[in-house]
């Protein structure tokens, strides 16, 4: 019984570690912090070269993400967590490029546009700090098998 419980945790926490740098890896947390943008307007101002956009804990909380946002074609990394966003423009379908995609701490997301499968870069979706059930975040993981979802 002991070696049965040593071997799951030892593929439970496997999985884990390869979670963590599948979010480290495609999440952007090793890009140079002088390129991220931290505004939508100076994004759309460099659309050609904006690669990160950071529009996490905005004041006042954004509650629609702009359909503006499928302009940015060059963008690989997108964090609009911790604000009160509840669904996901069509314009994302446009982001050919997205690798992540962090919408953690959105309290007000039921669920995720099925659209995102069809985008052939992402990779990972962060949905840490969300109040769904157990049922829910694996519907959500079965919905996107081809993406690491991490809550």
């Amino acid at each position: 019984m002991k070696k049965v419980f040593f071997i799951f945790s030892m593929v439970f926490l496997a999985v884990q570690v390869n979670a963590q740098e599948a979010a480290d890896t495609y999440c952007c947390r090793q890009v140079n912090p002088m390129t991220v943008v931290m505004e939508l307007s100076t994004a759309l101002q460099k659309v050609a070269t904006t690669t990160v956009l950071d529009l996490s804990m905005q004041s006042p909380k954004i509650t629609a993400v702009p359909e503006e946002i499928g302009q940015l074609i060059q963008l690989q990394c997108l964090d609009i967590s911790y604000n009160r966003v509840n669904s996901i423009p069509e314009s994302f379908k446009k982001l050919e490029n997205l690798t992540c995609l962090n919408l953690s701490g959105n309290h007000y997301l039921q669920s995720l546009p099925i659209f995102l499968n069809d985008l052939p870069n992402l990779k990972v979706i962060l949905l840490k700090d969300l109040k769904w059930t157990p049922a829910k975040m694996q519907e959500t993981k079965n919905k996107f098998p081809n993406i690491t979802i991490l809550f």
